[in-house]
């Protein structure tokens, strides 16, 4: 018999209305949509929904699964009706903002954002709205209001667009939350500050570009106000969530140091003078926004040129900051700025401090790696002609940036960033002017150490549908190449990435190119491995799984397959003195029957049913794989 509605609340209402363990009140959470789709839209609305909203104050239900709940109610308007009944959904939501726990009140939150993607504006305006306003007006305890600065903007935002439409009740609104926001820049409780430090970009992004209202200036000096906190972590807030509210005001050249001070800062001048901050955090957290907010001036005001200067003289301060942390967060953001501030600017300013900050051994590995990325990810912005000039070695022989940075024999892991990062400088750079950068490739294939040897090798699947077959082959295939010394290097991870390497830029070039450029080295590392070790010969059953699919689609792929491969498998299958060749080959052989690239061949079953009779169980396991 089908469940009825009030079978399935019985099942909720059994597993989280009375004690029990956290384990089952989970699995009770998790499974609300099923029971959702068993009671219907109407019931679920009336029923399911109220009995959640009381979940809050049960003291048998813990912190993780009201957190659970406010995630799963977030995805719940397809089992209440759909988006015009979705607004049911903010009175439980609404309720867990106010709850003490903050991982709870925060998916709560978070909930709400995502559930307003579904809501009208006449919805916003009508049911959220008036539970912001009322987790506003909370005088009790801070956590409801901490959570209203979260849910201000998205109230806002369709608030606004209800009362552009002409609604008397929405402006009324729109007026109320931005004074309760302003009001929440001022509260008493750090908490509630801190977070509206935060949150006071995404308000300010709401705002309309022209006619600002009182209301809307308010937001703008309590930004002014929240930069000169006293507490460290509000500036912190409030400088990260600069860069909407400076659609509205002007970056402004601080006051000069010494001088009297003013009676009061505007925005722009507030944000500049943090340049000053006795806190290394908060001057961090200035060269972290810096970028964001340089861009917007330029978005806003079409280039603003006087705004991007001062960015420029105060990127260039934070650069030469006495405090690593501080010089450190300015290099990690100097690719952004490179993009706003101008190429000539990062070619002056950022590229020769950013360099010596890569290349000074005092620095920690991890933070020359990172900066090395940053000073690589600047060749998009300066351009090709740029880059070239600060990349490559220079006419006179002199050793290019990338060169300085391979070079760093001490940074295994700065090399390896380097390396990954070389397709992105090459596209920038252009591939006819990259003759350079792809010897310097070549010349770590054949590095000493093996993880050099490794990233350089398998940046070449990258490169090959760039480079063309010509240029490829002349750059790598070469007599005593490094690279194809691979085949036969000493570590056994890169001799098997060779053979996966060359199928797939076998891939890009075609069977016909394997055959001609590399199986002539398979068939070396074959005769070697006969007079010395069998892990070549692991190599060359490798290269027969490998290739195979590509060989397999032509007359002289299949000539390989026959006349080399196949003879070389069985082979090294009867080879009794060595049992992981032997285990190695049965697993090629049953790949090979498995694929059915040599359907027509018997010896490959027939070998296959041998290896099943082998002494060795791994033998005879991986020979029956492809019954």
């Amino acid at each position: 018999m089908a469940a009825t509605a009030s079978d399935a609340l019985a099942y909720v209402s059994g597993n989280l209305g009375i004690p029990t363990t956290i384990q089952a009140q989970l699995l009770c959470v998790s499974r609300l949509r099923v029971v959702a789709l068993s009671m219907g839209a109407k019931s679920t609305r009336e029923e399911l929904l109220p009995f959640l909203d009381g979940l809050r104050e049960a003291p048998d239900v813990g912190d993780e699964v009201l957190t659970e709940l406010a995630e799963v109610l977030a995805g719940f308007e397809e089992f209440v009706g759909g988006a015009d009944e979705a607004h049911c959904l903010l009175t439980p939501l609404a309720g867990m903002c106010t709850v003490d726990e903050t991982t709870v009140r925060q998916q709560a939150v978070d909930s709400i954002t995502q559930l307003c993607k579904q809501l009208s504006s006449q919805q916003i305006h009508k049911h959220l709205a008036p539970h912001v306003l009322q987790l506003l007006s909370s005088a009790d305890w801070f956590p409801p209001r901490v959570s209203a600065c979260g849910l201000i903007a998205s109230a806002y935002k369709g608030c606004l667009k209800e009362a552009t439409s002409g609604n008397d009740d929405a402006k009324q609104k729109c007026k109320e939350l931005l004074e309760g926001f302003k009001k929440m820049c001022e509260d008493p409780e750090p908490m509630v500050k801190r977070t509206a430090a935060a949150k006071v970009g995404e308000v300010a992004k709401e705002f309309p570009g022209k006619d600002l209202t009182d209301e809307h200036k308010d937001i703008l000096a309590a930004y002014v106000s929240l930069l000169g906190n006293e507490s460290e972590s509000i500036r912190c807030n409030a400088l990260k969530s600069s860069a909407e509210v400076f659609r509205h005001v002007y970056l402004e050249k601080p006051p000069v140091k010494g001088a009297p001070a003013t009676t009061t800062l505007s925005a722009g001048q507030s944000y500049t003078t943090c340049r000053d901050d006795k806190s290394w955090r908060v001057r961090v957290a200035l060269a972290q926004s810096l970028s964001d907010v340089t861009h917007t001036c330029k978005s806003a005001r079409n280039g603003a040129e006087a705004e991007v200067s001062v960015a420029q003289d105060l990127f260039t301060e934070l650069m030469a900051d006495n405090e690593s942390e501080v010089r450190n967060a300015s290099a990690a953001q100097a690719a952004a700025a490179a993009s706003v501030l101008g190429a000539e600017f990062a070619i002056e300013h950022l590229v020769p401090r950013l360099t010596n900050l890569v290349m000074d051994d005092q620095q920690s590995d991890v933070q020359r790696t990172q900066l090395a990325g940053v000073l690589l990810e600047m060749a998009g912005p300066i351009g090709a002609t740029y880059a070239r000039t600060v990349y490559l070695n220079a006419p006179d022989g002199s050793p290019g940036l990338v060169s300085r940075l391979l070079s760093a024999e001490e940074s295994t892991n700065l090399r390896i960033a380097v390396i990954s990062m070389l397709p992105a400088l090459i596209d920038v750079v252009q591939i006819d002017a990259a003759d350079e950068l792809l010897e310097l490739i070549h010349e770590q294939c054949g590095e000493k150490n093996w993880r050099v040897r490794h990233a350089a090798l398998t940046l070449l699947t990258d490169l090959a549908p760039a480079m063309g077959v010509t240029k490829f082959d002349s750059s790598f295939m070469a007599t005593n190449s490094h690279f194809v010394t691979c085949a036969s290097d000493n570590c056994a991870l890169i001799r098997l990435d060779f053979v996966t390497t060359m199928k797939r830029v076998g891939e890009t070039y075609g069977g016909e190119w394997l055959i001609a450029q590399i199986m002539p080295a398979i068939r070396q590392l074959h005769t070697t491995s006969e007079k010395s070790n069998y892990q070549l010969s692991a190599v060359v059953l490798h290269a027969f799984t490998e290739f195979g699919a590509l060989l397999a689609k032509f007359p002289d792929g299949l000539k390989e397959l026959k006349g080399f491969f196949l003879p070389a498998a069985l082979a090294m299958a009867e080879d009794m003195k060595n049992v992981n060749l032997r285990i190695i080959a049965a697993q090629s052989l049953s790949t090979v029957l498995k694929e059915g690239w040599l359907s027509d061949e018997p010896s490959v079953k027939a070998k296959l049913e041998t290896l099943k009779e082998d002494s060795d169980p791994d033998v005879s396991s991986f020979a029956a794989i492809a019954d």
